[in-house]
Order: structure tokens, then C-alpha cells, then sequence
């Protein structure tokens, strides 16, 4: 039992604020100085404050904080109830022996505290339980009273279970002292009468609006005898409330019966049993349950924050209302919960069973078997296939009368689990055990098509094909050769389900090309022909034979090469690569496809008397290059008719910046003069500009300080020769 008033702001407040307010009670021990020093709070904080004073007293005089007696008060409008009770056998034992007191303290009148405020003793003599002989008058007309007053007079309390226990057959050979008081406080939980009897209750008429109360309700034993007890409550007449309802009423309907739960957790404190009622036209209730639905936990599970009753139904068609009511420890009763009902709901009873199931004109008969008796307890029956036992299930027919045995499958699959749904008349049902039956098919299925490969130099290659169309394909099986003429060997262990698979294959081989087929299955292992072959590329990776060089001549007009083309198959063109004497880097001068069927070429872009060396590489169609060829030197050789240009002059003007040239004009008809330059010491001589070869003379003024250059001429005749000067160096 817990007090109503201790709710869960006093308790917070008491155990924050307790020690403290210990130390300033005992400062200001005297009441008018408590009081004086709780002027400065508020009224609702001073009503708690002031509540919390008093019990703390309590608790410095005996010199404890927790008490094991328990108090509920309830107001009324014109009268306070108390029901108080121990929470053991010694202090119920005790209590039966010297019986309780009663004191109450007048706090507050009309929202002001009272100076004064008692205390005022409500008994004159302990509150005890009645004799035995004036049980007598209510133990026939109250069996809870019964049950007390053998628990607190009986010599013996040995309960057994038989048929007529009711709601006591769910505690059996307990201890006798736990049996008297557990059921003793049981009796006085669920009858105020017998609560009245055993000494825990009172009830306070003399009351008047506008005022709260404090009770004290304690032990009349001895302090020598045994230790006292103490419990509070703090109420008025002004904070009477109507009982509430219960909550959350649900019903779960089953085949002739329905389970009720609701909450209790939540009004746990308020109702302590609760009755059930049920109507059968939705108007007039009646009482279900005869003895309280009350909750009792067990040890081994954990806590339920619902209570459970199951009703039984004499039809599923009729619908049915219910509602439950809650009692107090009081005797009093709630209004009733919100109504919730319905109707039960039929089950299946019986599972189909498939007997037979035949090919008809390449139709299905499907026959069962259900008991004629269970006929008038279904709604009938729904036929379900699947081309797996352990896919989806399509249903396949209407709603067949509980009178059919047999069901026409006008368009079955190759393949055909069959099951046999007997439906309730709410939707429920139940299933057969799968059936199987497989059409006869020696049909094979089509050649697979629209074969495709993508292979890289990994030597990794995807085949990919349309998926066939028929329903019953299995899969497929795929075949690999390295030529036409060879036979296919089969490269697939199983029959390959999906429209991919991944090959790895050889690339470091002389056959450049790989040939794939497939042959396509169905379920009943009929193979298709082949499909059409196709033919792969093997990716390239193995570059080409080199190309050999194998003369160089320097003659007048350039430098002439001569190679022997490389021997691969694949390869794709000849590359001709220059660089001078003293570089490390290779230009490309001259790219030569192999359907040209060159393999010879002259170089006649080089400097006359310069020194060049000549590469030949070989690629193929990959791109991959041959290792190059032997290194040949050679150079374009000047013409013996004309004279040199003789040294070339030079004159620096270094305030300017400037480099002016001058050289000898040759015999003959000068077309231009080309302008070599290099920059530097590690600089390349490039070709830097040309002059009309009408005047030898030459200005650089493209020239930075503390920079050397290098520089030569080329003379360009109209006949087409050239020739070469010397070369000078520059240093500015």
C-alpha cells in the first residue's frame, strides 16, 4: 500500500533536501520558530515543507527514516477514509496484539497555516481487530472476511486446491505465518468490511472544507515491547476526485473465444482488483468474474504492465461487448472503461489434403480431399501454384464452394507445386502440403543468340548472351576452341544460370584468336543445338619483331636508310628515329604504314657534314613497339661544286645587346641562308631563323648577358644544294 499524498514531488523533495532540513529542525526545534523560519516560501512549497516537518519529527524520535507501515487516505466530500496496513508479519502481528492510534494535525484553514496545529488523537482506544464472536455476524455474507478472520484467529492456515478454491487455488503450502498475513491483508484489500474488522480502517467524519489534515497513523505497543511505527498522510475534503476509468481496454477475438487486456501500470495506485462485464445486446451488462482479477507477479517472469482475461464464447456469429470496472482498496468502483467488442473467428480445423493430380489434353487435374463435416465451417477453398516449392505462391483460381474436390488447371507450367487453401469466413486459413507435378516435355529449347566479348590484358574475358524466352530454361552450358577446325570443349561444370560469365584465357600464345558456343537446357534436361560461334580477339600484349637496319649511306642529297620490315603478323607501321651525335633523345622524322611496303627512306632534312644516328622500330596494331634496331650513323654530305662559306665573322655590341654576323657569299645563285644557333654550353644547335641569300649578314638581337652562343650557316642554293659553314662561338 503507499500513501496517496507521497507522490513523486515529495519524494524528490524529501530525499534532496532531508539532511539539510534535519539540521535546521534541530536549530529550530520549538515550533513557532520552524514556522517563523518557512515564512519567507511560497504556500504550496510551505504545504510540502510544512507535510514533510512533521514526518521528519517522527523520524528523529525514533531514530529511523523508512517506516513498514503503510497508509492510503482517500477524500471524500464530507468525510475522510484511511486504510493503513504493515508490510510484514511482525508488524501485522504486533498490531493484532496492541492495536494502532490515530492523530491528526490541522495544518491549514483557507489556504493559511494553522499556528496551532494540534495534534488531536481520534481514538480513545487502540484500533484493534474485532473479537472473534462479532466475526460471526459477516464471515456468511462476506467470504473475504472469512478468509481474515481465520488468518488472524484460526490455530491452523493450511490451504489445499480443490475444485471450489476460485481464486485462492494459486497459493498452495506456503508458510503459515506468510499465509495468515499475505491473505489476511488480501480480505481487507477487497472488502472494507473485513478491512474494518481486522483494525486498518477508520474513517474521519468530523471534517470542514477548506481545511487539510495531517494523520498519523502508529504501532499502540509499548516502546519496550516492540519499536513503534509510523505513517502520514496529508488530505482535505477540497481534493476529492472522482474515480477515473480503467484504460486501454482491448480484445483479441479467437474461434469461440477472446482475450481482454488492459492497462494497469499507469492507475496502479488507485484500483487494487478490477470486475469484468459483457453484454450480448450492447445495452445491458453483466458481471463476468466472481471472485477480482487481480495481478500477481511471479518471481520467475518479469513485470506485465497489463492485466489478462479470457472469456469464452457460445457462437462466433454474435457479436460481443465488454468492459471492465475498477475497485479501490476502499470498496469503491470506477465507471466503466470504454467498451470495445466483436464477433469470434472461425478457424481452420482441418488441413486439406491433395489425393491425386493428373495431365488431361496438357491440362492439370488437381483432386482433394476435406472431411464433409467441416464443410459448414469454411467458406471455401483457393487453389495456389508456384514453379518452386520455396518461391512465391500465385493463387490460380476463385473462390471454390466448401462442396468441390477438384480444380482444372487450364495453363500449367512445365514445373508445378500445387497447394489447397481451405479460407474461414474471416479470411483465415490453412494450406496443404505442397504437391508437385511436371508436364511431359521433350521439346528442346532455342539456340542461344546475340553472343558478345570483352576481354582486357589481363587475360579476363565477359561472354554475354540474350537470355532465352522459354519458361522452363534451366540454364546453359558453354564451349570454347582455339580454331574452327578443333572440336569445342565444354569449359562450364554446371548448366550457368545468369547471361554472364567470366573466362580467363591464355595471352601469351601464337593464336591470336579464341571461339566460344553455348548450347541452352530446359528442366527436363532437353539441350538445344548449338549456338552460332563466336569469334574473340585475344587481347595483345607481345609487341612486335624488331626491324632490322641494315645500311646507311651519307650521300649529297641526305642520308639513305635501308631496314628489313619486322616479321609479325600484326604489325602496323615502321617508325624512323633521328637524333644528333651528342643528344640522348630521339625524334620520330618519318612514320611508314606497312601497306606502303617501303623499307627504305631518305633523310634530307639534316645539316650538310652534320653527324646524325638513325633507329628503325617496328608497331603493331596494338600500338605495342618493337625493341629498336641496331644504331646506324651517317650524314648529309656537301656539294662538291661550290666552295665553303669560309669562317663566319662576328662583332658584339654588348650595350645593345646585339650580335652582328658576316661570312663570304659563294659562287653562284644563293637562294637563303639558314641560321643555326645554340645557347649555352649544354644547349642543342637548332635551326634559329633564315635570311634571303641576296646579303651575307646577319643581326642577332634576341641575346641575354653572361650567355655564350654558338652559331652556324647554311647556305640554300637555287639548285638545290647546301653548304655549311664552320662554327663560331660567341661569348658575351
Amino acid at each position: 500500500m503507499q500513501n496517496n499524498f507521497i507522490n513523486s514531488k515529495v519524494q524528490i523533495f524529501k530525499k534532496s533536501k532531508i539532511k539539510r532540513l534535519k539540521i535546521e529542525l534541530l536549530k529550530h526545534f520549538e515550533l513557532p520558530n520552524i514556522f517563523k523560519l518557512l515564512n519567507s516560501v511560497n504556500t504550496q512549497t510551505l504545504k510540502l515543507i510544512t507535510v514533510l516537518l512533521f514526518i521528519l519529527m517522527n523520524s528523529l524520535a525514533y531514530g529511523q527514516e523508512k517506516t513498514s507501515l503503510k497508509l492510503l487516505v482517500r477524500p471524500l466530500p464530507d468525510s475522510i477514509l484511511l486504510r493503513w496496513a504493515p508490510v510484514n508479519f511482525e508488524g501485522w502481528s504486533a498490531g493484532n496484539k496492541y492495536g494502532y492510534n490515530i492523530v491528526r494535525f490541522t495544518l491549514m484553514r483557507n489556504g493559511e497555516m494553522i499556528v496551532h496545529p494540534g495534534p488531536e488523537p481520534l481514538n480513545s482506544v487502540p484500533i484493534k481487530p474485532w473479537p472473534l464472536n462479532q466475526w460471526d455476524k459477516i464471515i456468511d455474507i462476506d467470504e473475504y472476511s472469512a478468509v481474515a478472520a481465520q488468518a488472524i484467529y484460526g490455530e491452523t492456515f493450511e490451504l489445499t486446491a480443490t475444485q471450489k478454491t476460485s481464486v485462492f487455488d494459486v497459493v498452495n503450502k506456503v508458510k503459515e505465518q506468510d499465509s495468515r498475513f499475505s491473505f489476511a491483508l488480501f480480505g481487507a484489500d477487497q472488502s472494507p468490511l473485513a478491512a474494518k474488522a481486522s483494525g486498518l480502517w477508520y474513517t474521519d467524519k468530523n471534517v470542514k472544507k477548506g481545511e487539510k489534515y495531517l494523520y498519523r497513523v502508529f504501532l499502540a505497543a509499548p516502546p519496550e515491547v516492540v519499536v513503534g511505527d509510523t505513517a502520514f498522510g496529508f488530505t482535505g475534503t477540497d481534493e476529492y476526485l472522482p474515480l477515473p476509468k480503467p484504460l486501454d481496454l482491448k480484445a483479441d477475438f479467437g474461434d469461440k473465444g477472446v482475450i481482454l487486456h488492459w492497462d494497469r501500470k499507469t492507475l496502479n495506485d488507485i484500483f487494487n482488483s478490477y470486475s469484468v462485464e459483457r453484454s450480448e445486446d450492447g445495452i445491458s451488462f453483466h458481471q463476468l468474474n466472481k471472485q477480482p482479477v487481480v495481478y500477481a507477479q511471479s518471481m520467475d517472469f518479469k513485470e506485465s504492465d497489463e492485466l489478462l482475461f479470457i472469456d469464452s464464447l457460445a457462437s462466433n456469429d454474435k457479436k460481443y461487448d465488454y468492459r471492465v470496472i475498477g475497485h479501490t482498496a476502499f470498496g469503491e468502483k470506477s465507471p466503466p472503461s470504454t467498451v470495445v467488442g466483436g464477433k469470434g473467428e472461425y478457424e481452420v480445423k482441418v488441413v486439406p489434403e491433395i489425393s491425386d493430380d493428373f495431365e488431361q489434353d496438357g491440362q492439370v487435374m488437381v483432386n482433394w480431399k476435406y472431411p464433409v463435416e467441416e464443410e459448414k465451417t469454411i467458406a471455401g477453398f483457393k487453389i495456389v501454384r508456384a514453379p518452386n516449392f520455396k518461391m512465391r505462391y500465385d493463387t490460380i483460381s476463385e473462390m471454390l464452394p466448401p462442396t468441390f474436390r477438384e480444380f482444372k488447371d487450364k495453363k500449367p507450367l512445365p514445373t508445378n507445386y500445387y497447394k489447397i487453401l481451405a479460407f474461414t469466413k474471416n479470411g483465415k486459413y490453412k494450406a496443404s502440403v505442397p504437391s508437385l507435378f511436371q508436364l511431359i516435355d521433350s521439346t528442346p529449347p532455342a539456340p542461344p543468340v546475340g553472343l558478345k566479348a570483352v576481354a582486357d590484358t589481363s587475360g579476363k574475358l565477359i561472354l554475354s548472351w540474350k537470355a532465352n524466352t522459354e519458361e522452363d530454361i534451366y540454364g546453359y552450358r558453354i564451349y570454347r576452341a582455339n580454331a574452327t577446325h578443333e572440336e569445342y570443349s565444354q569449359i562450364t561444370v554446371e548448366p550457368i544460370r545468369d547471361t554472364l560469365f567470366a573466362d580467363k584465357i591464355n595471352l601469351k600464345t601464337l593464336t591470336k584468336k579464341i571461339y566460344y558456343q553455348l548450347m541452352a537446357i530446359d528442366k527436363r534436361q532437353n539441350h538445344s543445338a548449338f549456338s552460332q560461334p563466336l569469334e574473340v580477339e585475344r587481347p595483345d600484349i607481345v609487341p612486335p619483331a624488331l626491324a632490322a637496319l641494315v645500311s646507311i649511306k651519307s650521300l649529297p642529297n641526305g642520308v639513305v636508310l635501308e631496314w628489313k620490315p619486322s616479321t609479325s603478323e600484326d604489325v602496323a607501321k615502321h617508325l624512323v628515329l633521328r637524333k644528333e651525335k651528342e643528344s640522348n633523345e630521339y625524334t620520330v622524322i618519318k612514320e611508314i604504314p606497312v601497306s606502303d611496303t617501303l623499307s627504305s627512306f631518305t633523310d634530307s632534312t639534316g645539316m650538310a657534314s652534320m653527324v646524325y644516328h638513325y633507329i628503325v622500330i617496328a608497331q603493331d596494331k596494338s600500338g605495342l613497339k618493337s625493341i629498336p634496331s641496331v644504331e646506324m650513323a651517317g650524314q648529309k654530305m656537301p656539294s662538291s661544286k661550290i666552295g665553303g662559306l669560309g669562317d663566319i665573322k662576328f662583332k658584339t655590341d654588348r650595350k645593345n645587346f646585339k650580335v652582328m654576323l658576316s661570312w663570304n657569299a659563294l659562287d653562284g645563285e644563293t637562294e637563303r641562308y639558314i641560321i643555326y644557333r645554340k645557347v649555352g654550353k649544354t644547349g642543342t644547335m637548332a635551326v634559329y631563323t633564315s635570311i634571303p641569300g641576296n646579303n651575307p649578314l646577319f643581326t642577332d638581337t634576341r641575346i641575354k648577358a653572361d650567355t655564350p652562343y654558338t652559331y652556324m650557316v647554311q647556305a640554300v642554293m637555287k639548285s638545290g644544294d647546301r653548304v655549311m659553314s664552320k662554327e663560331v662561338w660567341v661569348g658575351f
